[in-house]
């Protein structure tokens, strides 16, 4: 499972969605001075139910942020 992540270039997220690995990234419209950023799901997001992966996104959406500091993009906690 990959997501698809809508934020802000200081790394604040706006919008994430999952979709299966090998399909095409769904399109997210970025507005001035957001990008769209593709990441490997975390793994307690494998085997979830649709209810249960939308429960997680929103967590993710709450407590992380990505890291726009090095060269590689990556989910951090807020905290």
């Amino acid at each position: 499972m990959k997501l698809a992540i809508l934020h802000y270039k200081n790394g604040n997220i706006v919008s994430l969605v999952a979709f299966p690995a090998g399909a095409p990234m769904p399109e997210l419209p970025a507005g001035p001075g957001q990008v769209v950023t593709e990441l490997d799901a975390p793994e307690t997001m494998s085997g979830l139910q649709p209810r249960d992966i939308a429960s997680k996104l929103k967590h993710l959406a709450e407590n992380f942020c990505i890291d726009v500091a090095g060269s590689e993009r990556k989910l951090v906690s807020r905290t």
